[in-house]
């Protein structure tokens, strides 16, 4: 390592070992380097293969890049890895969670079974509830799923674009809601949905490639921007991850679950095979989790929070948009079938306005590495 790279910094301890912001010589990049204690038992070493793998063949805007590995000259494993110079997203939600702990409880209600009601999604691809008459394929004229002007028939009575500062940051064409909620703790809804965005990006690239992450946490998600409002996120550590041999995953059915207690799903709890629509279960607990700065359901211990996820309830803030609380209800169904892609949710009413803007403005701020 002291002839390719030259150490900063150390940032922490990972799962396996050290954890360092190096300098690359070669070319005064700086990355990361994620060095593997010894001794490493034969699954220990499975699980870094696995992380290996995966990593090198992934290249997308929301995919934090892997550059190389390398043994030291005690036979320890390190993994080069691109460099986040914002942290992570825990670090930030537990900045703005003990900014918020003086503010008061927010209004909660108490949503029932999930898994017997279609939320937003119905089997015909609508948002039932919400706007019955109109279904995602709508959004994809002549022009995919953008289309000039950003008209969606009539999804987006409530929906315009506009000429703003207000939230959108270096945008200068940013995305305002009618309806938009003002009591959403530290991050507003345009922050919220710009994020979400951005993970429904990087997810549905990751399933594109018959990839699950299995770890969709906050603190697996990484932040490149400079501020809370231009927030570039990119997705990490793909520790657990697996490609998807088959339509479906059996590692469930074995009794060893993968993963954080967090974004734990119900389908794991009951010993069911792993499927892509796990990575969106903890991907609506993620969502409601920026928009309460609460975790859905009670994570203290295992039996507790399997109850929970069984029953199929969890706590919500009310005053978000419908179309939002509508959103989450959808990807936190206990049916993982009916649970919307990232697919889906990349074409949805809601969110793509957000994708057009992340994608055809171009940000003020360099998301790569620091040279």
């Amino acid at each position: 390592m002291d002839e390719e790279y030259d150490k900063i910094s150390v940032l922490g301890r990972g799962s396996f070992g050290l954890i360092q912001l190096c300098r690359r010589r070669v070319d005064n990049t700086v990355v990361v380097v994620k060095q593997i204690n010894t001794p490493i038992n034969e699954e220990d070493s499975k699980v870094v293969a696995k992380e290996v793998s995966i990593l090198s063949s992934l290249r997308h805007r929301h995919i934090v890049r892997y550059f190389d590995t390398f043994l030291d000259a005690e036979g320890r494993l390190s993994i080069v890895m691109e460099w986040a110079r914002g942290g992570s997203l825990e670090e930030l939600i537990q900045r703005r969670s003990s900014t918020c702990n003086s503010m008061g409880p927010s209004t909660h209600s108490v949503l029932g079974d999930t898994g017997n009601s279609m939320g937003p999604f119905t089997q015909g691809g609508q948002f039932g509830g919400l706007n019955n008459n109109v279904k995602l394929s709508e959004t994809e004229n002549s022009m995919g799923p953008f289309t000039q002007g950003m008209q969606f028939g009539g999804l987006n009575n409530n929906v315009k674009l506009s000429e703003t500062e207000n939230s959108m940051g270096p945008f200068t064409q940013g995305v305002q809601f009618s309806a938009t909620s003002n009591s959403m703790g530290p991050f507003t809804q345009d922050t919220v949905l710009t994020m979400l965005a951005q993970l429904c990006d990087g997810l549905a690239y990751l399933h594109s490639r018959r990839i699950v992450h299995r770890d969709l946490c906050a603190r697996n998600v990484l932040l490149c921007g400079p501020s809370v409002s231009n927030l570039y996120l990119k997705l990490c550590d793909f520790g657990v991850s697996k490609l998807l041999e088959e339509s479906l995953i059996g590692d469930g059915s074995s009794g060893q679950l993968k993963g954080s207690l967090e974004c734990l799903s119900p389908e794991q709890c009951m010993g069911l095979p792993y499927t892509t629509g796990c990575d969106i279960w903890a991907l609506g607990c993620l969502l409601h989790r920026l928009i309460t700065l609460r975790h859905p359901f009670p994570i203290d211990n295992m039996a507790t929070l399997s109850r929970h996820l069984i029953s199929g309830h969890f706590e919500i803030v009310t005053e978000c948009e419908p179309r939002l609380a509508s959103l989450l209800t959808a990807m936190l169904s206990r049916d993982p079938h009916l649970r919307p892609t990232a697919h889906d949710l990349l074409h949805s009413p809601l969110i793509t306005p957000y994708v057009y803007t992340l994608y055809t403005k171009l940000f003020t701020f360099d998301v790569s590495s620091p040279q």
